[in-house]
């Protein structure tokens, strides 16, 4: 139970650091408040102890203040402490959210150690009245630095 509990707290974190890059990339203006609970639903979750895996499935929604990450599964990649989580892959729809900044990739792939975001598949960021489009965004979450790719359409809608 308290492996689940931080891995949880980890997801929360995710949703936070992922969503905070976006702004410091340019994407918006997304604020996380990490002090909000986190709630996290989903058909159906999978421990394997074993791969040091968590896999949420099904209509997977991770709720903290604002912001809400949804996606069609998630699976979460540790290590050996209960805390030391390496990797984040969520795969199927993925939808990020905070008033009024709003992403959709087909993926979303965080990894810990590089400190990096990578969306891919389908990509697509709306803040604002102003959109963009790609087939891969790559973001370090240390610089706040994004690079995109596969065919990057703009629309940006001056201020009236």
């Amino acid at each position: 139970m308290k492996r689940l509990f931080n891995i949880v707290m980890i997801l929360g974190c995710f949703a936070s650091t992922a969503v905070f890059a976006q702004s410091q990339g340019g994407f918006g203006s997304i604020k996380a408040n990490r002090n909000a609970p986190i709630a996290v639903e989903a058909d159906q979750l999978t421990i394997d102890e074993t791969a040091n895996t968590a896999n949420f499935q099904g209509a997977v929604e991770i709720v903290q203040g604002d912001m809400r990450l949804q996606a069609a599964a998630v699976t979460v990649f540790y290590g050996e402490s209960q805390s030391d989580i390496s990797k984040m892959i969520a795969s199927g729809n993925v939808v990020l959210d905070s008033a009024p900044d709003h992403a959709e990739a087909d993926k979303a792939d965080y990894d810990v150690a590089r400190g990096s975001l990578i969306l891919t598949g389908n990509v697509k960021v709306l803040q604002d009245g102003n959109s963009l489009t790609a087939q891969r965004i790559d973001i370090d979450l240390d610089t706040g630095a994004a690079k995109m790719s596969g065919r990057v359409k703009t629309i940006l809608t001056p201020n009236q």
